[in-house]
């Protein structure tokens, strides 16, 4: 394995997602975040060494914009071009040495990319690192902060998203179908007092299906906790890709993440996302 298969990890084998609506899902989603992060420094802990004939070209310009130059990634033969600022957790040294070699195309089977999410108005800005952001990048990266969300990006076969089980799931564990902001996704509902469980459900069945799913996890042994705590997590196929991430909108918007961001916001950060990965593929 080369330092790029080390980085790019192909997780398939490992981390396939499972359809089933429950507690084991949520394990092994936790579970695919943390390898991606392990991934991560696995391609930063291989950098760079004179013996090795596939080593990775660095330097140690700090992006201005995040766009400067673009890196090929084969990911399991899908050819994405991916602007530098957006591979921050594969940037060396406190993301102060960046992947320079513009001709090399990079393989693997996973990819992670990292945004810095900012309001314009009513809509979102995906920024990569640069100049102006180095700083939340860092402290990020360093410390696991939610400042920075981090995109998952995985080949497979086919999506393994599948809108229809995962519905015929939530209504076996007691989730009802409430009203939707939007035309294209349905929203579903399951609350339970004792044990406390709340969690909303935003679905939509197309070409490039999307799950996204919002809990209140202020919750202690079972018991509601006066402060909630929601957090949200996203399957989605985006034109024969898995893309998975956990959004930190709630802390983008409000700072903290006792307030429940509605369906619409949801919705719009997941389009431009959607929008973000088809930029990169070519």
């Amino acid at each position: 394995m080369d330092c790029i298969s080390a980085g790019l990890i192909n997780q398939k084998s490992v981390t396939g997602r499972v359809k089933v609506e429950c507690g084991k899902d949520r394990v092994l989603k936790k579970l695919s975040a943390l390898i991606a992060v392990l991934g991560s420094f696995a391609l930063a802990a291989c950098y760079p060494s004179s013996e090795n004939k596939e080593e990775v070209e660095m330097d140690n310009q700090i992006p201005i914009t995040g766009f400067e130059r673009n890196i090929k990634i084969d990911l399991d033969g899908t050819l994405l071009s991916v602007p530098y600022g957006y591979l921050a957790g594969s940037s060396r040294n406190s993301a102060t040495r960046w992947m320079s070699d513009e001709e090399k195309i990079y393989k693997g089977g996973r990819l992670d990319i990292y945004v810095h999410a900012k309001r314009k108005g009513d809509s979102w800005i995906l920024e990569p690192f640069n100049r102006e952001n180095k700083d939340k990048f860092v402290k990020a990266l360093k410390d696991d902060l939610p400042m920075i969300d981090t995109i998952s990006i995985q080949k497979n076969s086919e999506c393994l998203l599948d809108p229809k089980y995962v519905t015929k799931m939530m209504f076996r564990y007691g989730s009802k179908e409430i009203t939707s902001y939007s035309k294209d996704y349905k929203a579903y509902e399951r609350f339970n007092e004792e044990p406390f469980y709340h969690e909303f459900n935003y679905i939509r069945d197309d070409e490039n299906p999307v799950r996204i799913q919002v809990r209140d996890d202020g919750r202690k042994n079972g018991k509601k906790l006066n402060e909630p705590h929601f957090s949200i997590a996203v399957d989605s196929c985006i034109n024969g890709l898995s893309v998975d991430y956990y959004p930190s909108i709630s802390a983008h918007e409000y700072g903290n993440f006792s307030k429940q961001p509605s369906q619409q916001e949801l919705i719009e950060y997941h389009l431009k996302i959607e929008k973000l990965i088809k930029s990169f593929i070519k």
